[in-house]
Parts: structure tokens; C-alpha cells; sequence
């Protein structure tokens, strides 16, 4: 049997969808030899049924059931529909996988063809296709069939644009200018919605006479469906756009996107030139269906860059809020960063009191801008939103994009108003412990905005972040005044605490040196011999002087420190004199107890800057320990330069100190019990006052001990002279 011819059809095109290669080849084998131009593609999978219907115009689809395994007909079906390529479809199968499918699609330019049937398949698809071009000896006339080619060539080069460009705005201007030439219309408009959802005209084919025009008036009134009608003058909003324009027809076709109207593409042309056929609104649709998947595609995209940007701005509040600085300059750049992110030209942070809103920080985009800081508004005027049951102290919002009307019937409020010049408002209220504590707002003056939703929802968010940070703050700034206060108390409690022992020090002092007075001239036998009981108790009491006499001493020294009335008097020291001054004090004492008394300095270690009578005091002080816990052995007087400091080491063969009792040493009458503490007297204040004294000299006094082994008590001296001091 010849194969049916199809020489009154244009070139044609189909899109085979098959498991494999040889089901795809038995298909193509069946209508390769049909004598008209014809090709084909073949795909095997549901991604490249998908990506082939999207780059390309086709003039039917022949699906081998069963289909790959994500496919079913339903869904091949529906994927075609999205496409926009209204092409007749037909489904090759033994018995129809989806008998209910098949049911549901028959009339719906769908056909099943049963698998033992495929050699019919040449004159199914002569049938389909003559119904979409009706042969030339009917209605399918050279123009028509020219039509159909240049609408065919139209949708291939656009589909090729589409998969070449992500730009929105270039896309949609070559759909209008595409459309306008292959159609020959007067004009094409494309209308998309502004912020308050209006639509308005915003791309005019460029070859349009006059294009301007279109900029300026009210676009066609939307409509849910692809239209056809007659124009007639109140047809249209403004009827002297229609009348200057000379519109007679129109074909309005929405477009939709996940049942979201995204905006309408209008075509204008004469009745008596052209008359709107269901082909061209279908090739219409099909480059609609385009415009609103990149249209959708581009929403997608700002809608993650803002999701990115507002990510960025959460990291950089973070990184505000640990970055540990004061409350006041750390809210400031919040504010700051907020008014930059969302592009408004104010942003004010609100605090409310008893009986007002006042305006504690303010971020303005310029200097122009008048600015609000330290307004108070009346509370009493905005009851209605700050009620509890109320909106917006339930962690809401308040949003106005005509700020000036809101603000009609509240007179001070009004007055503020117009001086701000603020045209639209958003307010996020500030919550901590669930009680309402202030806002954060975003104006606008220059122009009125609508925020969107997920403007709304992010700056909710930020204001968590500031409820957060307030409360934090506020715990900081409360701990730092009770730290402030103890720390005032304690060192008014220290200051009492030395003048108390200055005084005393001073009362004792003048009665002791009386009685230490007296005790040596009964010990000189100025008015007398004393025998040996009375001089045992005369040299007890002259013991017990200069002991307590030292210990007033250690403590008005370390009470004049404390208090910060201690000065230095620094003056360049021969090292070898103060080291050998302070030895000849203790020599007798260390022979007494047969200890010997070593020097050892360094050549390098001449001289020192420090108060001589301070530094030999330090010096004395660790050299009297060493000679009072040193039962055996030497003391020896080490100095040497180390970096930037000198080293003044008293190191003994002592008993040592063990690790655990080193922290005590440098405390106020505190002491190392040992064996030795019952033989020797000692106050405690010794050590605790040489430390001091380094410090004061802007060095310090270090020790290495072991027990048996004795111990090393060092002196750190800056070098250079502290002329501070």
C-alpha cells in the first residue's frame, strides 16, 4: 500500500517521546518515506521532553506508551500545555496505560492509535495536521501558509533568544518587536504591575509611530483569558488614546504563571486590515507563555538576591552586636545598615515612655532630609494601635503609604507630619520580656511605597534582632552601674580603711618612739647598772619596739601607695653601691647565724634608675627572708640585665616553699607557717609592700621556689628611667 503523500502541508516538524532508541526508530521508519519536507527529534526522558519543547516550535507530538518512567500521559500532556504550542498529540500503545487519561482526552486534539495500527500512522497524522492547515483547495491559501511559516521562524528565533538571554527587559522588548513584524500590527504593548499592583504599560514595539504615547496613558483593562474583540470607544479608559490612536482591534493575552497574573501583552491593529483569527492567538500564546516563564524565572531571581542580601544583613547586625562596643554607636550603625538595605530615606528608632514616642536614634539617607531626632509625639493620639488587643503591640506591623491622610485627624502628629515630609511608613514594634518597648520604622518622602510581604517579614525579623540586643544591653548597662557602684563603695571602703591606718600608724608611732627612746638609754646604763633580769627585760621591750615600730612603718607605706599619695624620687643608682649598702645592714645578722653573703654583677650592670631609698628597701627586705628561712648555706646578691629589664635576684639554700603556698606570699599578713616562723618574727607586710614598690617603679617581683632546695625572689626593673615617676 503507497504511503499517503502530504505535498499540500507546509514543512513540518514532530517531537517524538519514546523508551529508546528503537522504539523511536520503528516510529520514524513509519513516516520516513512521506514525500514532504519532514523532521523530527526524539527524546527519552522527561528533562529532555522538557528542554526540546522549550527551545523549539513543533507541529505535533507522537508519544510511544508505556512512556520513560517518570512520564505518564497526563503529565506529558500537561508539560505540553505549559509549553504553549497548541499541536495536535497522538499516543501509540498496545492497550492505553491510563484508560482514564485516554477517556479524559479524547476531542482535547489528542488521538490514540493502537501499536498494532502503526502503519496507520502516516495517514493519522495526515488527518491531524490537515485539520491544523486546511488544504489549499479549502481555506489554506498562499498567504496563509506564508503566515504560518514567518509565525513558525518567529517562535524558533525567539526560542533561541530565550535560551541565549536572562535579561527580562531585553526579552520582553524583542517579544513586542517580534510580534509587532510578524503580525504587521500597528503596535504591541506589554503591561506589567507596578508596585501598588496597577498595571502600566512599561515596553512598546520599537517600530511603533509615536511609541511615547503609550507610555502615557491607562493600559487595556486586564482580562482573565486570551481575547478577541471589537474595539468600540468605551471600550477602553481613556477614549481619546483610542481616537487619536485609531484602535479597532485588539487581542489582550494575560500572562499567567502558577495561576498568578504576571502582567498582559495588548496587540493593536485595523479591522479592515487584518482580521484576528484563533492560529494567531495561539502563536500569540505561545510567545506569552515565554514572556511569563521569564518573567516568573526573573521574580525568582531578585527574590533570592533579596533573601541573599537579607542573609547579609543578618551576619552584619551579628557582627555589629558582638563586635562588644558602646550602646548607643552599635544601634546607631544598625539603623544605619537597615536604611541602606531597604533603600528608604529614614529610619527612625522609637522608644516609648509613660505619656510619649520619642525618636532616640535616626538614620537619614541625606542631609537634606529633615531630621527627627528627639521628637516626642503624644502618645494619647495613637491609642488605637497601642492598645494591647490591638495589632500592633502583638509583635505585628503598622504600614501606610499615605502617611499624610493617616495622620489627618491627630493634630500634633499632623503638624510633625507634614514638617517630615514622610510619605509612606512602616513600623515594627519592639518587644522584650512581652511588653511593648518601641518600634523600628522605615519613611519614605520622595515617592509613596508599598512594602511587600517579605519586606514586611525581614524587617520583623531585624526588629527580633533589636528586642534581643536592647534587652542585652540593658542587662549590661545595669550590671556595669551595679559593678560601678560596688567598685565606688570598695574604694570608698579602702580609702577609710588607709586613712584609718595612716592615723593610727601616726598616733602609735609617737608614744613608741618614746618608749624605744628610753629602752636605749636604760640599755646604755645612762642613769644606772641594771642587773642581768632587768636588762633581759629592758632588751625585750627595745626588741619588741623596733618590731612594732617596722610594722607601722609596712603599713603607712602601704597605705600612702594605696591611696596614691606614694612618690618616687628617680635618680640614676650605682648598682654596686646600693647592692653592697644593703648587704653591709645584714652582714652582722648573717654571721651570727654563719651564713655567707655573696655580690655577683654582671659587667654589664652598672647602673639603675629608681628611688635609692625604695630600691634598697626591696633589696633589704628580700635579703632579710632569706637570711630568717636559711638555716645553712649562702645568700647571694645576683644583678644582671635581662632584654629591657635588670634583674635583681635574692637566692638562698634555704627550706623552700612548696607550689601550692606560693600564691600567699605577696598577700597582706599572710604568711608561710613553717618551723622556722616561731624563731624568727615576722609581720606578713614585707613582701606584700617590695611587690608594690616594683610595681610602682613600673616592674615587679617574681619567685621560683622548691622545697629543700631554697628559693629565688627576683626584682624586674625597666632599663630606661620611667620619668613619669
Amino acid at each position: 500500500m503507497s504511503q499517503p503523500q502530504l505535498h499540500s502541508l507546509p514543512p513540518l516538524r514532530l517531537l517524538i517521546v519514546a523508551d529508546g532508541t528503537k522504539r523511536c526508530g520503528e516510529i520514524t521508519e513509519s513516516i520516513e518515506n512521506l514525500s514532504s519536507a519532514l523532521s523530527y527529534d526524539c527524546v527519552e526522558n522527561i528533562t529532555q521532553y522538557k528542554f526540546f519543547l522549550s527551545v523549539n516550535a513543533y507541529d505535533g507530538v507522537v508519544f510511544d506508551d508505556p512512556l520513560p518512567q517518570e512520564l505518564s500521559l497526563l503529565t506529558a500532556l500537561a508539560v505540553l500545555q505549559e509549553s504553549g504550542q497548541q499541536i495536535p498529540a497522538i499516543a501509540i500503545a498496545p492497550t492505553p496505560s491510563d484508560r482514564a487519561a485516554i477517556d479524559y482526552l479524547q476531542g482535547q486534539n489528542f488521538s490514540y492509535l493502537p501499536k498494532k495500527a502503526l502503519h496507520t500512522l502516516p495517514n493519522l497524522l495526515m488527518y491531524k495536521l490537515s485539520q491544523s492547515f486546511p488544504p489549499i483547495s479549502q481555506s489554506f491559501v498562499p498567504t496563509e501558509i506564508e503566515s504560518h511559516r514567518n509565525q513558525q521562524a518567529t517562535l524558533k528565533h525567539f526560542l533561541q533568544i530565550v535560551g541565549e538571554t536572562q535579561e527580562v527587559n531585553r526579552l520582553l522588548q524583542i517579544a513586542a518587536n517580534l510580534l509587532q513584524e510578524t503580525l504587521k500590527l500597528n503596535a504591541c504593548t506589554i503591561a506589567l504591575p507596578d508596585a501598588e499592583r496597577e498595571m502600566e504599560v512599561r515596553y512598546v514595539s520599537e517600530a511603533t509611530p509615536r511609541r511615547e504615547r503609550f507610555f502615557e496613558q491607562e493600559p487595556v483593562p486586564p482580562l482573565n483569558r486570551a481575547s478577541i474583540l471589537p474595539v468600540m470607544p468605551d471600550s477602553l479608559a481613556a477614549i481619546a488614546a483610542v481616537e487619536s490612536r485609531q484602535d479597532c482591534s485588539i487581542v489582550t493575552i494575560p500572562l499567567w504563571r502558577d495561576r498568578a497574573r504576571l502582567g498582559s501583552i495588548c496587540l493593536h491593529d485595523r479591522p479592515e486590515e487584518r482580521q484576528w483569527s484563533e492560529g494567531d492567538v495561539n502563536f500569540i500564546k505561545t510567545i506569552a507563555t515565554q514572556c511569563a516563564i521569564a518573567i516568573e524565572r526573573d521574580r525568582l531571581s531578585q527574590q533570592l538576591q533579596q533573601q541573599q542580601k537579607g542573609q547579609q544583613l543578618f551576619t552584619q547586625i551579628a557582627q555589629i552586636l558582638n563586635s562588644r562596643r558602646d550602646a548607643e554607636s552599635l544601634l546607631q550603625e544598625i539603623i544605619g545598615s537597615v536604611g541602606e538595605h531597604f533603600a528608604v530615606d529614614r529610619v527612625l528608632l522609637l522608644r516609648l515612655r509613660d505619656d510619649s514616642i520619642g525618636v532616640a536614634k535616626e538614620w537619614r539617607d541625606r542631609e537634606k532630609i529633615p531630621s527627627l531626632l528627639n521628637i516626642q509625639l503624644p502618645i494619647a493620639e495613637w491609642q488605637e494601635l497601642l492598645t494591647p488587643d490591638r495589632d500592633y503591640p502583638l509583635h505585628r506591623y503598622f504600614h501606610t503609604d499615605n502617611y499624610p491622610e493617616y495622620c489627618a485627624q491627630k493634630q500634633q502628629t499632623r503638624k510633625i507630619s507634614e514638617w517630615s515630609q514622610t510619605r509612606s511608613l512602616l513600623s515594627i514594634p519592639i518587644c522584650t520580656d512581652d511588653r511593648l518597648v518601641g518600634g523600628l520604622t522605615l519613611q519614605t518622602i520622595a515617592r509613596s511605597r508599598t512594602f511587600t510581604s517579605a519586606e514586611i517579614e525581614l524587617a520583623s525579623t531585624i526588629a527580633n534582632q533589636l528586642a534581643i540586643a536592647l534587652t542585652a544591653l540593658q542587662k549590661d548597662r545595669s550590671l556595669e552601674e551595679e559593678v560601678i557602684a560596688r567598685t565606688q563603695h570598695l574604694e570608698a571602703a579602702n580609702r577609710a580603711k588607709s586613712e584609718l591606718l595612716s592615723t593610727m600608724s601616726h598616733e602609735l608611732r609617737t608614744p613608741l618612739t618614746s618608749i624605744i627612746g628610753f629602752a636605749r638609754m636604760l640599755q646604755e646604763r645612762i642613769y644606772g647598772e641594771l642587773n642581768d633580769k632587768q636588762g633581759r627585760y629592758v632588751n625585750a621591750i627595745s626588741d619588741s619596739g623596733e618590731h612594732l615600730l617596722s610594722l607601722i612603718n609596712d603599713l603607712l607605706d602601704i597605705s600612702k601607695i594605696e591611696a596614691k599619695r606614694e612618690e618616687l624620687y628617680i635618680e640614676a643608682i650605682s648598682i654596686e653601691d646600693v647592692c653592697l649598702s644593703s648587704l653591709s645592714i645584714l652582714q652582722e645578722r648573717a654571721k651570727e647565724q654563719g651564713l655567707e653573703l655573696k655580690c655577683e654583677i654582671h659587667p654589664n650592670a652598672t647602673v639603675c634608675y629608681a628611688d635609692r631609698r625604695r630600691l634598697k628597701q626591696i633589696l633589704v627586705n628580700l635579703l632579710s627572708n632569706a637570711i630568717k628561712f636559711t638555716e645553712e648555706g649562702s645568700i647571694t646578691l645576683q644583678v644582671e640585665p635581662n632584654g629591657d629589664w635588670l634583674k635583681f635576684s635574692a637566692i638562698d639554700t634555704g627550706i623552700g616553699i612548696s607550689e601550692a603556698d606560693l600564691h600567699k606570699l605577696f598577700q597582706p599578713f599572710q604568711q608561710v607557717k613553717t618551723h622556722l616562723h616561731r624563731k624568727h618574727k615576722g609581720t606578713g607586710l614585707g613582701l606584700a609592700l617590695s611587690r608594690k614598690l616594683a610595681q610602682l617603679h613600673k616592674g615587679e617581683l617574681t619567685v621560683t621556689s622548691k622545697i629543700g632546695k631554697g628559693s629565688c625572689f627576683t626584682l624586674h626593673l625597666p632599663i630606661e628611667p620611667d620619668l613619669e615617676s
